[in-house]
């Protein structure tokens, strides 16, 4: 269902205090079904769009998971 995802690293380490940005492009279908969640350290992030900025406060010390979950709400699959 994911086609690209920034960043295309899956591991890296933050140097600065900025937000950062995560974004994932979808198969799109017509009409569109699909719907997307975030997830931060396995906690729902108040988004449902195909990008997302989260704030570096919210990053804990040491390893963080973010997570786009991308689901396909159609009845054929």
């Amino acid at each position: 269902m994911i086609d690209a995802k920034t960043p295309s690293a899956m591991a890296f380490t933050l140097f600065n205090k900025n937000d950062v940005p995560f974004s994932v492009t979808a198969i799109q279908t017509n009409p569109s079904t699909i719907s997307i969640k975030w997830y931060l350290n396995g906690s729902l992030l108040p988004n449902d769009q195909y990008s997302i900025s989260v704030p570096f406060a919210s990053f804990k010390s040491g390893e963080n998971i973010v997570r786009a979950e991308v689901l396909d709400n159609s009845s054929l699959s």
